[in-house]
């Protein structure tokens, strides 16, 4: 989202990304923030806040040019505490920032109203809802790997349900095992589960390693991380993406998958039934194995659901890509 705001900025404007924490993949599109340059007051900041740097923090507060606020949340710490104390403190620590920087904020957006109402709780009073950047075709635009496709369909002949995120507690990856546990034994479905995202925490992959094998799921891959390519095969050739997601602040897969016309099934959790809008089988945020491993059956085996949701998630993806990004200039 921040590439393709970088785009539609340069249209009128000079404009560069940069980041504390550089990931490989986007070292030919983002600076490192240290080479930053000096500040100039008639210079506009973006800051696309979603977690807390005391050293990031300290920069914004001390350069002095006009500071704009994209929120993308900060998932809450106490989801964390459990798994990874020092992750749950830069958690605790950006929602301080966002009380830091408030009196520096000229313009405050948030990309759903979800995280727009969590940033009005935060004390900001002009919040603008502005989906700034999304773009839900874009994976379409990738070239597929055919190899990769041999490979998915070695792997899972009976077809996958696809599970896109990072592999972090709070997705709550052991309920889609779970469901899967069901799908494969109770409703005697041959569907696999491609889980697809970086792993963040080793001892929770680990965890839903060894939950898949004591409960006998069958043809389970973690595939880790993924170049845009991978991820536009997967989602080409992919039966339905499920997310049990605990927390989103507004949700990318859901919408990405739709504009493939894969059926998405989510359980209502933070800003997802908003994101996925009618375009998707939403479930309650308490839904469990049982529920959502029947919403995977349904959507399966009933052609007209499918269809349905099939077509409904094209308009949805579409809806959201055609939204009007003027009010952000």
């Amino acid at each position: 989202m921040a590439i393709r705001l970088r785009e539609l900025i340069r249209t009128e404007f000079d404009s560069e990304i940069y980041a504390h924490h550089l990931s490989p993949e986007v070292a030919h599109e983002v600076h490192p923030l240290v080479h930053l340059g000096p500040s100039r007051r008639d210079d506009v900041l973006i800051y696309h806040s979603s977690i807390g740097e005391p050293e990031v923090t300290g920069l914004l507060l001390r350069r002095s040019e006009r500071l704009v606020l994209i929120y993308h949340n900060i998932t809450p710490a106490e989801l964390f505490i459990a798994h990874s104390p020092q992750f749950a403190a830069h958690l605790h620590w950006g929602r301080h920032e966002l009380t830091l920087l408030r009196s520096r904020v000229a313009l405050a957006v948030a990309d759903s109203q979800f995280n727009a109402d969590d940033l009005r709780a935060a004390g900001y009073s002009d919040v603008h809802v502005v989906p700034a950047g999304l773009r839900p075709s874009r994976l379409r635009d990738a070239t597929p790997d055919a190899a990769l496709a041999t490979r998915l369909g070695t792997a899972f002949p009976g077809g996958y349900v696809l599970a896109l995120s990072q592999v972090l507690p709070h997705k709550r990856f052991e309920t889609i095992i779970q469901a899967m546990h069901l799908v494969q034994w109770v409703h005697e479905l041959t569907l696999g589960l491609l889980i697809v995202g970086a792993h963040r925490m080793q001892k929770y992959h680990d965890a839903l390693v060894e939950l898949a094998r004591h409960l006998r799921v069958d043809r389970v891959w973690f595939f880790g991380s993924a170049t845009d390519s991978e991820l536009a095969t997967m989602m080409r050739l992919a039966g339905v993406l499920v997310t049990t997601s605990a927390h989103e602040g507004l949700a990318l897969p859901p919408l990405e998958a739709m504009s493939f016309g894969v059926p998405v099934i989510a359980r209502s959790a933070g800003a997802l039934a908003d994101t996925i809008g009618d375009g998707g089988l939403v479930l309650p945020p308490d839904a469990g194995p049982v529920l959502v491993g029947e919403a995977i059956a349904e959507v399966t085996n009933n052609e007209s659901l499918r269809r349905q949701l099939i077509g409904r998630g094209h308009r949805r993806a579409a809806a959201v890509e055609a939204e009007n990004l003027d009010s952000l200039f």
